[in-house]
């Protein structure tokens, strides 16, 4: 499980690793820095901003269900005061002696009310008006009812009903048995329920009033509770709401807990109430033409904004790029010039800021030191490769004279066996002198390269042979793109000399013919030589029972000098195998903690010299 775990992390790593570096790849130039700290220091006024202007739009949105919500509010409070009073006034004329008292007080109540009421009557045991009092002139378009069917037996105290499309509030107040006089059996009063802004406070005027609120700014509906609909307040404007929007206000008071529901819908507030036992009342409320203009004005004052940051960001931008990112260009494109051209050339155009100065002047300073000491290390280089290339050219010429001094004495040496050593002691002079040719020719000691290096070593080794044993020897060589170190190039070279020269002197005697194979390879961190023949074998050379001769003990010094290991094998031939590190030991090192050589490679026997 927690390796699944760690193989998630790692899948996911990878996956995040090429968008982090891209995004860190944005935040590299000195723009994106400057612009990401001017954001950074702008975006929180923004957003502070942004979210008072959010509150204003909230607020002025809010609005007119606000003033929806308090006019239902009054609205309600209007028809329980207006309910009240009618039915404390006719409780009132109730109480007269006579039919015509009855009648003055109704009179007197109508004068005293403003003729508020359509018809207040005298309702006999029969159901019909005995005495009516009405107000025609104050409404003409209203119709009160037909006097033989203004009240019906069981119709409620308190009653709202729409006739001719307007609302009425009619209160009905039985007269008590002990005050009848006469027929008479209940008084009624009758008047339109219209919205009046009496009871609203000075922040929701009258729309009929003078700087109160526009006609088209507030609707009301008294709806029946069989769906009729009338409006109270006939002088607003406005249309039939649709029957959807009723279906939805009565699905959202079902399901909520309060008793009055808004909604909105675009610019429209709707406050919705149900009254018991009478139906409900529905209050539309528009913005006024204040608030419109307000919002207006609120977003144009959010494109100003916008207008004013992005104004305020391009300037940011523009003068960093001037003031900061282009001297800063400027100087790096200076400093490129130094390294192309060795030379800063600190005259650069356009205002620069103080830093950038110095630390133009610091830079010009340090590339004038260090073109001097550049200079001077030169000079210094130049006459260290002309010494060395002296001392080269002398070692290689004190070489060349020794093995010149050897062959003289050889020649003038009558001893066979003497002349035959100093003949030996040339070419391994020769050999080193070629060596140290190749490896100290160039400029850097990097090391020697055998791809070049053995055909010429081995050139030179079959030349040291007689014409005879050439032609009847092949030499084969493969080194294996090995490059040898420097501290290993003279030994290795001293055993690849020494093997080959005792091969091709002593491995094919009379006319036997064969090869003799060169090869290196790399394995890891070790290098391998391998050197053999086809001949008749190290064994049929030596003498029983006689001893290493001089130049199988040079190659085992030479082994141990490389910290390698050293093995002869026999069959067909011989076989000479030598491995090493690709960074030898020193040679005090191998000197003193070198094991006993296992190397492959022909012993070459005592008479092999």
């Amino acid at each position: 499980m927690a390796a699944d775990k760690d193989g998630a992390g790692m899948e996911t790593g990878r996956f995040l690793s090429p968008w982090v570096g891209r995004i860190g790849d944005h935040f590299d130039s000195v723009r994106s820095r400057m612009a990401t700290v001017i954001l950074g220091s702008v975006l929180p006024i923004a957003a502070l901003g942004a979210i008072l202007i959010w509150q204003d739009y909230v607020r002025l949105e809010e609005s007119s269900t606000r003033r929806s919500e308090a006019v239902l509010s009054q609205l309600v409070v209007q028809l329980r005061q207006d309910s009240q009073r009618a039915a404390a006034m006719l409780d009132t004329i109730g109480q007269a002696s006579d039919i015509d008292s009855m009648r003055r007080l109704l009179l007197l109540a109508q004068s005293a009310s403003d003729t508020r009421y359509c018809l207040l009557a005298v309702i006999n045991e029969q159901g019909g008006i005995d005495e009516a009092v009405s107000a025609p002139s104050k409404f003409p378009h209203v119709k009160c009812g037909h006097p033989r069917n203004v009240v019906d037996p069981g119709m409620e105290p308190v009653l709202l009903q729409i006739e001719n499309g307007l609302a009425y509030l009619r209160v009905i107040r039985t007269i008590a048995k002990e005050n009848r006089v006469g027929s008479p059996r209940a008084l009624v009063a009758i008047q339109p329920f219209r919205w009046k802004s009496d009871g609203l406070d000075d922040s929701f005027p009258s729309p009929n009033g003078g700087g109160g609120l526009p006609s088209d700014a507030l609707t009301i509906w008294f709806i029946a509770p069989d769906g009729t609909m009338a409006p109270v307040c006939p002088d607003c404007g406005g249309q039939t709401p649709p029957p959807a929007l009723l279906d939805r206000l009565n699905q959202d008071k079902r399901s909520a807990s309060q008793t009055v529901v808004s909604l909105r819908m675009g610019s429209q507030a709707y406050t919705y109430d149900r009254i018991p036992g009478q139906g409900a009342v529905l209050v539309e409320a528009k913005l006024l033409p204040e608030e419109r203009r307000a919002l207006w004005m609120l977003c144009g004052w959010i494109v100003m904004v916008v207008i004013l940051l992005a104004a305020g960001l391009a300037g940011v931008v523009v003068a960093g790029r001037r003031l900061v990112i282009q001297p800063l260009r400027h100087l790096t494109d200076a400093v490129e010039g130094w390294v192309n051209t060795g030379s800063f050339d600190r005259s650069i155009e356009g205002p620069m800021p103080l830093e950038f100065r110095q630390l133009a002047t610091a830079f010009d300073t340090a590339t004038g030191r260090l073109a001097r000491r550049e200079r001077e290390l030169d000079v210094a280089i130049d006459h260290q490769r002309q010494l060395m290339a002296e001392i080269h050219h002398r070692v290689k010429n004190n070489l060349q004279i020794i093995g010149s001094l050897l062959s003289l004495q050889a020649n003038r040496t009558p001893a066979d066996v003497t002349r035959a050593a100093l003949l030996l002691a040339r070419d391994r002079v020769q050999t080193l002198s070629m060596l140290h040719h190749y490896l100290y020719e160039g400029a850097e000691l990097e090391g020697l390269d055998m791809e070049q290096f053995l055909p010429v070593l081995c050139e030179q080794l079959s030349r040291g042979v007689p014409d005879d044993v050439r032609c009847r020897v092949e030499m084969e060589r493969d080194a294996g793109g090995v490059v040898i170190e420097p501290n290993a190039a003279t030994p290795v070279v001293m055993i690849i000399a020494e093997a080959v020269s005792n091969a091709l002197n002593y491995a094919f005697p009379g006319d036997r013919r064969g090869r003799v194979r060169v090869s290196l390879s790399r394995t890891g961190g070790r290098i391998r030589l391998i050197i053999e023949d086809n001949g008749i074998g190290i064994s049929a050379t030596r003498p029983a029972g006689s001893g290493d001769g001089l130049g199988l003990q040079l190659i085992r010094g030479f082994v141990r000098q490389i910290g390698g290991e050293f093995h002869i094998e026999e069959e067909q031939g011989t076989r000479c195998i030598i491995q090493w590190p690709r960074e030898p030991a020193t040679s005090g090192s191998s000197a003193s903690h070198a094991k006993p050589s296992v190397v492959a490679m022909s012993p070459i026997p005592a008479a092999r010299g």
